[in-house]
């Protein structure tokens, strides 16, 4: 990749994320954060936007990785609210190779549209993700039921009954 090229895709990396996604910081209330880390030649390696909602338990990073880490762009969910070992939930929701992007980032936007359209659950903190599926992590007010041991001693009891009625009615 051309110098000017590497340069104009960093900056419309930037641009366009920032635009696309500030969705997240007026209707979801994220806070944004920069970050980049950079080459010994002062180049961007990974330039990462990342929103943190502390209310819903949620960070989104929004990053696009260049040479010599050509991944590309992604975009990751975490729920802070699932720490185990000083790790966080974490899902890869879209991943786009440094390949398959055009100079002018074009496919944040559609990414952006995606993101909001499919994940606003998981935006807004009322689900996550499991490997298989996706789950609820709202609060519900616990309701009663019945426990499956009752449920089993009550239908033991009612085959008894059945069982005696049969052997003394004949």
């Amino acid at each position: 990749m051309e110098s000017s090229e590497y340069k104009k895709r960093c900056k419309n990396f930037r641009d366009k994320a920032r635009a696309s996604f500030n969705y997240l910081i007026e209707e979801f209330n994220y806070e944004l954060k920069h970050e980049s880390d950079r080459s010994k030649s002062d180049s961007i390696i990974v330039d990462t936007l990342i929103y943190t909602n502390k209310k819903r338990n949620r960070i989104i990073k929004i990053s696009n990785s260049f040479h010599p880490k050509d991944y590309g762009f992604q975009l990751t969910i975490l729920d802070t609210s699932q720490i185990q070992n000083k790790v966080m939930s974490e899902k890869l929701l879209f991943n786009t190779l440094l390949i398959n992007q055009d100079v002018n980032q074009n496919h944040i936007e559609q990414t952006a549209e995606k993101l909001k359209e499919y994940y606003s659950n998981a935006i807004e903190g009322k689900t996550f993700f499991d490997d298989a599926f996706e789950f609820s992590t709202d609060v519900k007010k616990k309701e009663k039921s019945i426990p499956v041991k009752h449920i089993l001693i009550w239908v033991t009891v009612y085959l008894i009954f059945l069982l005696l009625q049969f052997l003394f009615n004949k």
